[in-house]
C-alpha cells in the first residue's frame, strides 16, 4: 500500500469516529445529519470543477441514488 494511501485511509477513518461521536452527542440528529450532508457537499464541491471529463448520466444517477441512500 502507498504511504498516500494509508494516510488517506487512516485520516478517513479518524475523521468518521470524529463524525460518529460528535453525531451521538447532538441534542437533534436530523440537524446533525443535515449539516453532515451539507458539509460534505461543500468538500466534494471543487472535485467537480476539476473534472477534466464530463460526467455521463449514469454516473450522475449513481451519485443521486447514493447520496439519497445516505440521507435515508
Amino acid at each position: 500500500m502507498l504511504l498516500s494511501q494509508f494516510i488517506l485511509v487512516t485520516l478517513s477513518a479518524l475523521l468518521h469516529a470524529g463524525w460518529n461521536f460528535y453525531a451521538k452527542k447532538a441534542p437533534q440528529k436530523l440537524e446533525i445529519v443535515t449539516v453532515g450532508l451539507g458539509m460534505a457537499s461543500l468538500v466534494f464541491l471543487p472535485a467537480l470543477f476539476f473534472e477534466t471529463s464530463v460526467p455521463s448520466l449514469t454516473g450522475i444517477g449513481m451519485a443521486h441514488v447514493s447520496g439519497l441512500i445516505q440521507a435515508i
